[in-house]
């Protein structure tokens, strides 16, 4: 992948991390499987098995945007330096 294009996964992560819906959505749905994670009968594993494995999908999900944001910004800075 190009250097541009690596910048432009940045951005566009950088966009979605910024956008309040995205980010309210992103809080409620982790909210909700908290919720329903810690009120579920210990021995509903079914239940608490949905609600911790989409609770880390989310968190991953998050993670993996903020690394492009990473990516992009060491890019940037590696530029800026070889044009010093």
């Amino acid at each position: 992948m190009s250097e541009e294009e690596l910048i432009k996964r940045g951005t566009d992560a950088e966009f979605l991390l910024t956008n309040e819906m995205f980010r309210q959505t992103v809080q409620r749905l982790l909210d909700t499987n908290v919720h329903m994670f810690f009120n579920s009968d210990p021995q509903d594993e079914d239940v608490r098995s949905v609600a911790y494995h989409t609770s880390r999908s989310l968190t991953e999900i998050i993670n993996t945007l903020q690394q492009e944001v990473q990516t992009k910004a060491q890019i940037i800075e590696n530029k800026e330096n070889d044009n010093e």
